[in-house]
């Protein structure tokens, strides 16, 4: 039978039929379709250790099967069976890329095997910058420099001369990609903060 909807149920019967005419119908039997897979997959907030994943009701789900991995492959696997739409995602490690996906089941069947261009993919923010040590000094600059953190993609810096009430030209938020920055246009003398 062809061309029924996801996550249905649906009745039918059965008679059979030859040249002298037809028998009576059978019992009406009642099947469920296998749901759709969930769409909306979506991660929201994410913080250095947890994330919350959401996704939309597929009709004639019963539960969703739930997997989590640092793998892209989903090597070693947290898998779960959930009966809500949503999963707080806990102990995570900052700055780590994860992978989930989910999949609808019904006593019927899943919503088809995992494949991998049905993930989703975050990673968690990663730490603060530490160790901040200064080189390089001159009467109108300093090079600041801290360590690498992993899972960063870029660093923001801000520089100030009053507690970050307002911010030395070009220094709030400033972008850079490695873990230093050549600080320029300061005034002789003159007590600075950075973060």
């Amino acid at each position: 039978i062809n061309g029924l909807e996801s996550g249905e149920i649906y009745y039918a019967r059965i008679r059979s039929f030859n040249e002298s005419g037809q028998s009576l119908n059978s019992n009406i039997i009642q099947f469920l379709t296998i749901p759709r897979a969930p769409t909306s997959l979506l991660v929201e907030n994410i913080n250095q250790e947890s994330a919350i994943l959401r996704w939309d009701a597929a009709k004639g789900a019963d539960f969703y099967l739930f997997e989590f991995s640092e793998s892209p492959d989903f090597v070693n696997t947290t898998v779960e069976q959930l009966t809500s739409r949503f999963r707080v995602l806990s102990e995570l490690e900052p700055g780590v890329r994860y992978y989930v996906r989910v999949q609808s089941q019904n006593n019927s069947g899943s919503s088809g095997e995992f494949n991998n261009h049905d993930s989703l993919s975050f990673i968690t923010i990663p730490v603060t910058p530490d160790e901040i040590i200064f080189t390089d000094y001159s009467q109108s600059g300093v090079t600041a420099n801290w360590n690498t953190v992993s899972g960063a993609t870029g660093y923001q810096v801000d520089v100030s001369d009053n507690g970050f009430q307002t911010f030395i030209n070009g220094y709030n938020n400033r972008e850079v990609a490695d873990p230093s920055v050549q600080i320029e246009g300061l005034s002789p003398g003159i007590a600075y903060e950075i973060r």
